[in-house]
């Protein structure tokens, strides 16, 4: 809680036995440890987004939180009611994180099948978009692969225009095709619909960097990763940023966050070559060349 500078921390478990589930969820304080609130639900798996329902009003009564209208309704929204759909998404969102290739391509197999199960899903046309960008900007990609990202960023929008996804997906797709002015825009319409989406700064942020506007773009890093501390990419390229403005003390100081975040992370993706390699850059920066060349050659080996 500390670490992620709030005041209360909802933490629980989820168990899947072939159509039941069995979550428990509690809401912490994180100053004196004090359980605010706590449950725990037995239930089908189709129940899984009454669920969710139940949870987030739970919390709001919980903390004696007063709604804005606009966060009446984002609460009172759920992005689809078919559970296939949603299964697909998330699959798709881990494939997404995986940086590589075959990842990306899983992942837009994923986003399309969602997509397909429910034609009404904002949010796997957002995810649809996010892929052809990523295969046009990390895997050579042509014309084609904008054209098809810009045509599932607008269906997001048709279909909720109040997603923050879908305007920093529409975002990621205007920055790519050099629309540096519209591009600005929808990243900012994002950040005023959720604050705290991650993908909104980082792509922000590379655009900011590519037109050289390294103050700004070391900003947007900053603020991906409040997002997610977690994250490695947004800690090596804020790293990266602080390099071109001078800034060594604070690049020496995200550099080592991000090697943190990059072993972190390769325990659980160890196939991951794009974490491995940002890695081996950092390792290089902190003056441990050794370590960054073994590192290197390992990221080689994974993904030639």
């Amino acid at each position: 809680g500390h670490q992620l500078g709030v005041e209360t921390v909802l933490e629980g478990s989820v168990r899947k036995a072939g159509q039941r589930l069995r979550i428990s969820s509690r809401l912490v304080g994180v100053k004196d440890g004090y359980q605010l609130w706590s449950q725990s639900y037995d239930r089908e798996l189709q129940d899984v987004f009454a669920i969710q329902d139940e949870i987030a009003h739970s919390i709001v009564q919980a903390l004696r939180i007063e709604l804005t209208d606009v966060e009446r309704r984002a609460l009172d929204k759920t992005p689809t009611r078919d559970v296939e759909a949603y299964d697909y998404y998330l699959r798709g969102k881990q494939f997404f994180y995986g940086s590589r290739r075959k990842s990306m391509d899983f992942a837009l197999d994923m986003f399309r099948r969602a997509a397909e199960t429910d034609p009404d899903y904002a949010l796997a046309y957002a995810g649809i978009a996010n892929c052809y960008c990523y295969l046009y900007m990390h895997f050579g990609g042509d014309q084609d692969d904008l054209r098809q990202a810009d045509e599932a960023a607008r269906q997001a929008l048709r279909l909720d225009p109040e997603l923050a996804e879908a305007h920093a997906a529409r975002g990621f797709c205007l920055a790519l095709e050099k629309q540096q002015e519209a591009a600005e825009a929808a990243f900012d319409r994002a950040i005023e619909l959720n604050a705290n989406l991650w993908e909104t700064y980082y792509f922000y942020a590379r655009m900011c960097y590519s037109l050289g506007q390294f103050e700004k773009a070391a900003r947007m890093f900053e603020r991906a990763c409040r997002a997610d501390p977690q994250d490695y990419q947004a800690t090596s390229l804020l790293g990266m940023t602080y390099r071109t403005l001078g800034l060594e003390d604070q690049a020496q100081e995200v550099y080592r966050q991000t090697v943190v975040n990059v072993e972190r992370h390769v325990e659980l993706n160890p196939d991951d070559s794009r974490a491995i390699y940002l890695g081996a850059q950092a390792l290089v920066e902190l003056g441990r060349q050794e370590d960054g060349w073994r590192w290197a050659c390992r990221a080689i080996e994974i993904d030639p």
